[in-house]
């Protein structure tokens, strides 16, 4: 594997983990009322478009841990990085708000909020 394919294979590794506590955020309504109040948000209810991110968080593990091992297909890389944007863009698209938030605020800001909240976590964890 060359150096420019060991440094992307580490970026998606990097982001898959970042974004991996999502998938706990997702999976009950108390997870996704205690990670939404991190944001600002007091949600009464979790709407299905945020349980389904779930099975995005599973596509960019799946992707990234397709990367293990020696010989990797360069197209493998871009794929897994790609679905971290995939997931980018699940959050970005989703039209419903909870109920007990004001849906326009909510759904304009809670998309970028919630990636950066991740990353910044992830960071934190990673360098305290």
């Amino acid at each position: 594997m060359s150096s420019e394919q060991d440094t992307l294979v580490l970026i998606a590794h990097h982001l898959a983990r970042a974004v991996e506590p999502l998938k706990r955020a997702v999976a009950d309504l108390d997870s996704f009322k205690a990670f939404m109040f991190r944001l600002g948000w007091d949600p009464q209810s979790m709407p299905p478009a945020y349980a389904n991110l779930a099975n995005s968080v599973t596509a960019v593990i799946t992707a990234v841990e397709s990367l293990a091992g020696g010989d990797i297909d360069p197209r493998e890389i871009i794929n897994a990085i790609e679905a971290v944007g995939g997931l980018y863009d699940a959050i970005d698209a989703i039209s419903a708000a909870p109920a007990g938030v004001d849906p326009g605020p909510f759904l304009a800001e809670t998309g970028k909020s919630l990636f950066e909240l991740l990353l910044a976590d992830y960071m934190q964890g990673l360098l305290p």
